[in-house]
């Protein structure tokens, strides 16, 4: 019986931790700043986060931080989509080129 029990907790202690839910969350809309804290270990974003704060600020107004429904982030490769609530309008903002554009599906 403690030879199962052993050999039970060492399969569950040696599985990534990633293997108990799914990912399926890993890709949806955030607010600013639980989309930034998600993703600042990534080197594109330490790089460029000033660039980001200040398309930010410029699209979805100066209180990002504060209000989570003004814009939702999501980010794709190495494009972020900007998804503006107050005119439902959707923009990507490409972090390499430093270029936004507007998106028109």
């Amino acid at each position: 019986m403690k030879i199962k029990l052993i050999i039970i907790l060492f399969i569950l202690f040696s599985m990534p931790a990633s293997s108990f839910w799914s990912d399926d969350n890993k890709n949806m809309e955030k607010g600013y700043k639980e989309f930034i804290f998600d993703n600042s270990m990534k080197p594109i974003f330490v790089i460029n986060l000033k660039k980001l704060k200040n398309m930010a600020i410029k699209l979805c107004g100066s209180d990002i931080y504060k209000n989570d429904k003004s814009c939702k982030f999501i980010l794709e490769n190495d494009e972020i989509k900007i998804f503006r609530a107050k005119d439902d309008k959707i923009f990507i903002y490409n972090l390499k080129e430093d270029e936004l554009r507007s998106y028109s599906e």
